[in-house]
């Protein structure tokens, strides 16, 4: 039998703030479940270039600020193996991020 523990999170740093949900709390609730891996909504695309060069803003600089302040580092110290779930086609959402940037 498998334990899946599913943790929601706002991009949003200031509605981090303001409901509550510092990252502090975030790593807190991650220690405590002592998950073997994390799946966090990172493009594989994006992690390989993470893994690659260290670039944390990802191929198209969607990847939120929670990965590389928080999950990244933490996989690291922790040896929690990360697999990246966030899938798009990148012609699709090229312009949106590039507007973002």
């Amino acid at each position: 039998m498998t334990t899946v523990g599913i943790l929601g999170m706002t991009h949003d740093e200031e509605w981090q703030e303001k409901y509550n949900l510092p990252l502090s709390l975030i790593e807190e609730l991650i220690n405590e479940f002592n998950p073997d891996v994390i799946c966090g909504e990172v493009h594989p695309d994006s992690w390989d270039l993470y893994l690659k060069e260290g670039n944390p803003k990802g191929i198209l600089g969607e990847t939120q600020n929670e990965y590389p302040k928080l999950i990244f580092p933490l996989c690291e110290e922790k040896n929690i193996k990360f697999v990246p779930v966030n899938w798009f086609e990148l012609d699709v959402f090229k312009d949106r991020f590039e507007k973002l940037s």
